[in-house]
């Protein structure tokens, strides 16, 4: 499927992940997925009104929670996380060393599995990540 944007960044699906601490949920996905912050709007009282990341081909669009939009909850203020990620890495152990080393807690640990070498965490703030690297081909 071609992108219909003009920028090119967006895909038709574009994840948007909203924090009580936006500037937390940013600065964790730098770390640990190498996230680019492509452009951050501040309001005046200092709360992260958007901004982009970029992962890989990916962009993600992140937000601090406001409550005059009640119905797009913080994760932080969710039972459980209203989504969960997916992302291919080229080594999943390393990336998941890093989530565990950046506060994220361990849901499944890393192994082989069919689709490739698979683990999953839940990062400080409630997402649920799944990081996954391709399967390795036989020789």
């Amino acid at each position: 499927m071609t992108s219909r944007h003009a920028s090119g960044a967006l895909h038709d699906v574009t994840p948007y992940l909203m924090y009580r601490d936006a500037a937390g949920g940013i600065a964790f996905c730098a770390a640990v997925f190498g996230a680019v912050e492509r452009m951050r709007h501040v309001e005046p009282d200092g709360r992260i009104a958007h901004a982009q990341l970029q992962i890989g081909d990916s962009l993600l669009m992140v937000s601090q929670a406001n409550p005059g939009f009640p119905e797009m909850p913080a994760v932080e203020d969710c039972e459980r996380a209203p989504m969960s990620l997916f992302l291919e890495v080229a080594d999943a152990d390393a990336t998941v060393e890093r989530a565990l080393a950046q506060g994220a807690r361990l849901v499944y640990a890393v192994a082989d599995r069919e689709y490739g070498r698979s683990g999953s965490v839940r990062d400080p703030y409630g997402y649920h990540w799944h990081i996954t690297s391709p399967a390795r081909m036989a020789a």
